[in-house]
């Protein structure tokens, strides 16, 4: 996808993009901000969806920035806006709760909120000359180590009885700590604090069979894009058998079929 030679465009270099496939792709992102204007059925309330506007907007235009120059500030805003996108996401979830144990997923931190980011970036990035930019995103203190497992374990917690979202939680808890340090407190916290906090929390709210079975259409659909992403898009998991021309075509033939998959939750009326 990338092309570190860049494209020119116009007759002076300061119009080169080094990446042009890459930055033509980010008007996915563009998409992704206007719709979330236009949603009509947003279940979280206002200073949610104002934040979800923002991020999104944000990192269209850090993701381009990123791709086309390849330039520090155009990396930090691409990699940290997703970071932030996805420590909203995991507050967002939980958004209906006062436990600071849920909100900011330690036991003995608390956190910057993610909508307070989220805000200071917008008002970083009007008000204040670009230089600065960088730093002030780099300053944030979150718990990024924990937010996609928190965000999927509170899922998991839904779609499941009790008894096999404990079993599963210290699975995935087990597997998720083999490359953390230390090991056995991270553990020791989705298991002994975290979920019993969230059940704490949850056990007494009704959920029907429908919302079960959208959620887990939902989040199967999430599950394959992340997959998609970590393996081919992001080169976070590479495989040696698609880096070649042949195996390029075949995954890109592959890859329609798989978005074809992560977008059966649309036909859920």
């Amino acid at each position: 996808m990338a092309n570190n030679e860049g494209a020119l465009f116009g007759d002076e270099e300061k119009y080169q993009v080094m990446e042009p496939c890459n930055y033509a792709s980010n008007l996915v992102y563009y998409h992704a901000a206007t719709r979330l204007c236009n949603y009509p059925k947003w279940s979280l309330d206002e200073k949610w969806q104002l934040a979800a506007k923002r991020a999104a907007s944000v990192l269209a235009v850090g993701s381009a920035w990123w791709h086309g120059s390849e330039t520090y500030l155009g990396y930090v805003f691409d990699n940290d806006m997703i970071k932030i996108i996805a420590y909203a996401c995991a507050q967002a979830a939980v958004s209906w709760s006062d436990s600071p144990i849920l909100i900011n997923m330690s036991a003995d931190k608390e956190y910057i909120h993610s909508l307070d980011i989220i805000n200071e970036m917008t008002e970083q990035i009007a008000e204040h000359p670009h230089e600065t930019w960088a730093e002030k995103l780099r300053s944030y203190e979150y718990p990024f180590d924990r937010i996609m497992i928190g965000f999927t374990l509170n899922t998991i917690y839904l779609i499941f009885p009790y008894w096999m979202t404990e079993i599963i939680v210290s699975l995935v808890s087990d597997l998720y700590s083999l490359g953390s340090d230390p090991k056995e407190e991270d553990t020791k916290f989705w298991n002994e604090i975290w979920l019993p906090e969230l059940h704490k929390e949850l056990k007494d709210v009704p959920i029907s069979f429908e919302d079960t079975a959208i959620l887990t259409f939902t989040f199967i659909s999430y599950f394959i894009k992340i997959i998609l992403a970590m393996c081919m898009q992001e080169y976070m998991i590479p495989f040696d058998l698609f880096w070649n021309s042949t195996g390029l075509e075949i995954f890109a033939w592959f890859q329609v079929i798989i978005n074809e998959m992560a977008s059966w939750t649309s036909y859920i009326p």
